[in-house]
This record gives structure tokens, C-alpha cells and sequence, in this order.
């Protein structure tokens, strides 16, 4: 059978199609962060007794954290603190104390696991400054012969009263907040605990956009405990939606079987908050920008010019009468803005 040339070249054709449709192919691969597990053991030496302190600092990615325990091997054989399980995107810090009065290594190990697998981080090191010299006293040898007087003795029982120590519970809360950097800020929560001679049932909030729970366990008698998270200054920018975001955070604490005391709060604080006169300026967004928001002048009527900076400039100085030629970004008049002079 004989093909003409108009055959071979459509065959031709097919094949290179093929092979191109198939070099064109798109992998996909899903990236999973690896939590951050961080372990560092210090300690002062001393001849009499060595205190170890032990800190921990966990960031758990884009997966929950549970099973966390924290182990020791050698001197701290029968040291262990079980930890909290740690939400998605969220951090755990800790502190605990360790003491010895005998030389040798010490290993502690902490555990956590996901449903990828587990996750280990140790540290070790060796106590050797504790003096151990023992000395011996060579008593002299004599030999005494005592004539033993005929005694009653009478011997008064000693009253015993026996006493509990009251439990303790002291416990210091603080709110800091870091400055404000690329419009987010970043707000932080510190739990001591270690005022206190018991352990406590304890919850934490934080608010953005809405309440979101951040811990619910046991804090340590002895632990501090540390929380932390970051806030844009403005939601949703260049749309009509667009607000203001606020910081605040909830926390309860109590006994094993105490009842519920209520929340305790912080401040409400709005994000990158900026002081300025609000008998002369306003806080501003617009619309249809992407870079809100601004602090702008509040004009005297709707056909004035009033000049507009952006909430980042306001922070480095807050004052329009700036001489840099790009210090005002616009100017606005009624409901519109314009780049350039503020001149009619």
C-alpha cells in the first residue's frame, strides 16, 4: 500500500504535538514547614550546689504541636514536665530550674510530634565543681573508767503539732508591645507562675477580628509561661469595609477544683495607634488605595485643599511643614484627592 506525502506529514504532525502536550506538564508539590524546637541548659558553677536553668521555645508552623514532654537522662534521671499542645502558627516559651549536689552529665530531651512525625531537640553538658573531699580525723586512743551514781531520770514527752504550709498562689501577668514596623505590631503576654507553690488550670484569648483561644492547659508551679501576636494597622485595605484593628487579650487562671473566676482582660489598644490633634487632623482611608491609612488636614469647609501623609511618615515626624518636596503624598478636596500642589 503507498501513502501519499500529505500522509506522512500529517503523521508527523501528531507526534510532535504529543511529545510538546507532554513537556508542558506542571508538578505540584505541597512545602510543609518544619516546626522550630529551640533547648538551651545554663548554669553557675558552685562548689556546694549546682542550679541548672532550662529554657524552652517552640513555633509550631503551619501544624498543631501535641505530646510535648521534656525529659532528663543522667543527673536529671528523674527530672520531666509534660507540655502543652501548641495551635497551628503560634508560639511556646518556658523556663524551669533544675538542682544537683553531685558531680556527673546530664542530658535533657524534648519531645513534640504532628501527624507528620516527631520531633526532638536536646542539650547536655557536665557538672564537675561540686567539692567531694572528705577528710578523715584520727581519734586518740584512751581508756576512761567511770564509777556509774545510781540515777531516776524522768523523761517528759514532747508535745508534736503538726502544721500544713498554706498553698500559694501569686501570679504576675504583663502586656508589651513592640513598635510599630511595616504597619503591623507585634504584642506580647507573660504569665509568671513562679511566685506561686502550686499548679494552676489556665486559659488564654487573644482578639483579632474575633476571640481565638491560644492556650488552654496547665501552667507549672515555677513556669512562666509566654504569648505572642501580630496585628495589621488596618483591615481589608482600599475597601469600603476597611477598620481599624485592636490588640486585646483574655486570660483566667485557678485551682484544680476552683470555680471559674471570670476573664481578666488588657486594654483594648488599637494597632500602630499614632498620636495627633484631632481638633486639626483626622485619620483617613481611601477606597481605592492600597496604602491607607493617612493622617490628613481637617479643612475648613468642603472647597478648601487639605494635605494628606501617610501614617508611616506621621510616625517618623508628625508635622506637615516638613521642607522635603515629597513629604505631602496628596491633597484632598471634598471627596476627592490629587497628587501635586495643593493649589485651586
Amino acid at each position: 500500500m503507498r501513502f501519499s506525502k500529505k500522509f506522512y506529514i500529517l503523521i508527523i504532525s501528531i507526534i510532535f504535538t504529543a511529545s510538546c502536550q507532554q513537556g508542558d506538564m506542571e508538578t505540584s508539590i505541597e512545602i510543609i514547614d518544619e516546626p522550630e524546637i529551640n533547648l538551651n541548659c545554663n548554669y553557675i558553677e558552685s562548689s556546694e550546689e549546682v542550679t541548672l536553668t532550662i529554657n524552652t521555645q517552640i513555633i509550631s508552623k503551619n501544624q498543631k504541636l501535641f505530646n510535648g514532654s521534656l525529659k532528663g537522662q543522667g543527673l536529671a534521671n528523674e527530672f520531666y514536665k509534660q507540655l502543652p499542645d501548641i495551635n497551628k502558627n503560634s508560639s511556646y516559651e518556658s523556663e524551669f530550674v533544675f538542682s544537683t549536689i553531685t558531680n556527673g552529665t546530664y542530658t535533657f530531651v524534648i519531645f513534640y510530634e504532628n501527624s507528620n512525625g516527631v520531633y526532638t531537640t536536646q542539650c547536655n553538658g557536665e557538672v564537675s565543681s561540686i567539692d567531694t573531699t572528705t577528710t578523715t580525723i584520727k581519734k586518740p586512743t584512751t581508756t576512761t573508767t567511770i564509777k556509774k551514781p545510781t540515777t531516776t531520770t524522768t523523761i517528759k514527752k514532747p508535745t508534736t503539732t503538726t502544721s500544713t504550709l498554706p498553698i500559694i498562689v501569686n501570679v504576675n501577668v504583663s502586656h508589651d508591645l513592640e513598635e510599630c514596623r511595616d504597619k503591623k505590631q507585634k504584642s506580647k503576654l507573660r504569665i509568671d507562675n513562679s511566685a506561686s507553690t502550686t499548679d494552676l488550670k489556665l486559659d488564654v484569648q487573644k482578639f483579632d477580628k474575633e476571640w481565638t483561644v491560644v492556650f488552654e492547659g496547665t501552667i507549672l508551679a515555677g513556669e512562666i509561661l509566654s504569648f505572642e501576636y501580630t496585628v495589621d494597622e488596618v483591615s481589608n485595605s482600599g475597601l469600603s469595609s476597611e477598620t481599624w484593628n485592636s490588640i486585646r487579650w483574655v486570660w483566667d487562671y485557678r485551682q484544680e477544683n476552683e470555680d471559674w473566676p471570670g476573664w481578666k482582660y488588657t486594654d483594648s489598644v488599637l494597632a500602630c495607634e499614632i498620636e495627633y490633634d484631632k481638633s486639626k487632623y483626622r485619620k483617613h482611608s481611601f477606597t481605592d488605595r492600597y496604602d491607607n491609612p493617612f493622617i490628613c488636614e481637617i479643612p475648613e469647609d468642603d472647597y478648601d485643599f487639605a494635605r494628606c501623609l501617610s501614617s508611616e511618615k506621621w510616625r517618623q515626624e508628625p508635622s506637615m511643614e516638613v521642607a522635603a518636596s515629597n513629604w505631602i503624598d496628596f491633597c484632598i478636596k471634598g471627596n476627592y484627592y490629587y497628587t501635586g500642589s495643593c493649589e485651586d
